[in-house]
């Protein structure tokens, strides 16, 4: 039985490992990967915040008003609320599928009009009101579509 206990106790001597200095320090790396990694993932997947007049845009989505018709293949967008609207996106509803159609790109004022020609063979259009803000991230100009404010108009 002793010489059992010299066998082990010569094998455990022979072994050789890693330092615990340098161990730790592998830790310490490896933890620190693992947290920028986590913390730039997590940061991607945090949406854009775009602002107007100082706020998030979706309160300026809840001022926008506007009447939008349909004669004589000419779409008329009238905008009756007290906030710009930057541009209106417009999509033909045919055969249950939606194309996009040139919008109206220059910006509507309060009170003012603005019409899109050439919409012919509709059956239903989508108006879709876009305003325009400052994008946090970047600071650059940002679009924001309104998506409570679509209408669906029949021509």
């Amino acid at each position: 039985m002793r010489k059992e206990l010299r066998w082990f106790n010569r094998s455990s001597k022979n072994k050789k490992g890693i330092s615990p200095v340098i161990a730790t320090v592998l830790l310490i790396v490896i933890a620190i990967a693992l947290f920028v990694a986590i913390f730039f993932w997590v940061k991607s997947m945090q949406k854009d915040v775009i602002l107007k007049f100082g706020s998030g845009i979706e309160q300026s989505c809840l001022r926008i008003s506007f009447d939008a018709s349909v004669q004589g293949g000419v779409l008329q967008v009238e905008n009756r609320g007290d906030i710009t609207i930057g541009a209106i996106n417009v999509y033909n509803k045919s055969g249950g599928n939606l194309i996009s159609i040139d919008g109206i790109t220059n910006p509507i004022m309060p009170g003012e009009a603005s019409q899109l020609s050439g919409i012919g063979g509709c059956q239903q259009l989508k108006v879709v009101p876009v305003l325009i803000g400052i994008s946090e991230k970047t600071g650059s100009e940002a679009f924001f579509v309104c998506e409570e404010k679509i209408r669906m108009i029949n021509c």
